[in-house]
């Protein structure tokens, strides 16, 4: 995905099928979700896991990255 398609609120999935499908909500974004002070990269948003493995955890990345996991949206 491009990651102007990653949107607050959106629910975004892996698109892997069976025990390794994984789909996460963005539930906020900014600069201080960075994951550590290192990082160029300021365009960060944070997730929860809604389904699959890690269920309720929550986690930090940058949008880049997370588009790059991402292969749809969802919702």
């Amino acid at each position: 995905m491009k990651k102007s398609e990653i949107v607050l609120g959106g629910h975004y999935s892996d698109g892997k099928e069976g025990r390794g499908h994984s789909v996460r909500k963005v539930i906020d974004e900014g600069p201080q979700y960075k994951l550590y002070s290192a990082v160029t990269d300021t365009d960060c948003i944070r997730y929860r896991v809604i389904e699959g493995r890690g269920k309720g955890r929550e986690g930090n990345m940058t949008r880049a990255a997370f588009a790059a996991w991402a292969k749809e949206r969802v919702d």
